[in-house]
């Protein structure tokens, strides 16, 4: 269903960013000489939109399908082969000077690099759907289909996975329309605009509180920093999300519980362990990033460092549950086998 409803909308966001570009970078307050340097970067990272979109959508169908092992080698191996990309092409491409204009140059030559990478990782994310997808919404034969039909599908092998559960009969739900889909997900939504927003505008702020660029850079590196640790407990996250749904639906509230206190145990281990790790080895890790920095960008990071260590046992947390809270929400995932005993 996501995938057939894929369509002209991140091209229309791509467009809108493009047309935009001086209001954001005039938002940001950046200088001619950053701004110069940027242009390139942010026109490949506009049009790799799409590519972008459609990786969301492969994990949210993957996880639909409950096949958490293939999102995994997915995940894993598209960021292992962005990494390679952009390694590669540090390693290959000199620039010819230290001017500002080359160092724009380099910047857009890793903008592609990352590109491809997302590109090719979007690929075969469709081609695994639809090697993985159940035989009743494959993904090729449905796109020749009324997604009506695809929706019909999709109900009657959620209410036989019901009914398995626990022995009731539901009435069939109505059929497919664009206002209940934006109204299921709603949530989801509203929650992923305030991230952004709150993100966009801490960038605003750095930026305006000084023209150099060197807290704007500080922040960028902390917030990779911080997405680093976000993406593992994200797993956890998915795991409470299809299995603590599945657990819901079928009223299995006791395993249910345990799930998510064996979660929680986890996502607070992986928090103080990360903690442990950016608090013990921050002289290294803010020398790789900040390795031809300047001083002010390394003095603001340092001075931020000792929040941005502490805050990785809660931020391990709320992404834990956050997965059990969509699972609340969701309360039923089809096409799953019933889950194991707890």
């Amino acid at each position: 269903m996501s995938l057939i409803h894929f369509d002209t909308e991140p091209l229309l966001v791509a467009c809108i960013l493009w047309a935009a570009r001086d209001a954001v970078f005039g938002l940001l307050s950046l200088s001619p000489a950053l701004r110069e340097m940027a242009s390139g970067f942010f026109a490949v990272s506009v049009f790799t939109i799409p590519a972008i979109f459609l990786n969301r959508v492969v994990v949210g169908v993957l996880g639909g399908f409950g096949c958490l092992n293939a999102l995994c080698a997915w995940n894993v191996t598209g960021s292992a082969a962005e990494v390679a990309a952009v390694a590669s092409v540090l390693s290959t491409y000199r620039p010819v000077s230290g001017e500002d204009s080359d160092s724009g140059r380099t910047l857009q030559v890793v903008g592609c690099a990352i590109a491809l990478a997302t590109i090719l990782r979007s690929m075969v994310g469709v081609i695994l759907i639809s090697l993985l997808a159940p035989p009743e919404v494959r993904f090729f034969p449905a796109l020749l289909r009324r997604s009506e039909d695809v929706r019909e599908a999709l109900l009657e092998n959620q209410r036989a996975a019901e009914n398995a559960f626990s022995g009731n009969t539901r009435p069939a739900a109505p059929p497919f329309r664009p206002l209940a889909f934006l109204r299921d997900s709603a949530n989801m939504m509203v929650r992923s605009l305030c991230i952004q927003v709150s993100v966009w505008a801490l960038c605003i702020c750095c930026s305006r509180l000084d023209s150099s660029g060197a807290l704007l850079c500080a922040h960028h590196v902390s917030l990779q920093v911080w997405m680093l640790t976000s993406y593992i407990v994200d797993g956890f996250a998915d795991v409470g999300t299809v299995f603590g749904a599945q657990l819901l639906g079928a009223r299995r509230f006791t395993c249910f519980y345990t799930l998510r206190n064996r979660l929680a145990f986890m996502g607070s281990c992986t928090g103080v362990a990360s903690a442990a790790f950016l608090w013990g080895l921050r002289d290294h890790v803010i020398e790789a990033f900040l390795a031809h920095g300047s001083d002010a960008s390394r003095a603001a990071l340092t001075g931020m460092w000792p929040l941005l260590s502490g805050m990785q046992v809660t931020n391990s947390l709320v992404f834990t549950y956050d997965g059990l809270l969509l699972a609340a929400a969701g309360c039923c995932w089809p096409l799953l086998p019933p889950p194991v005993d707890c």
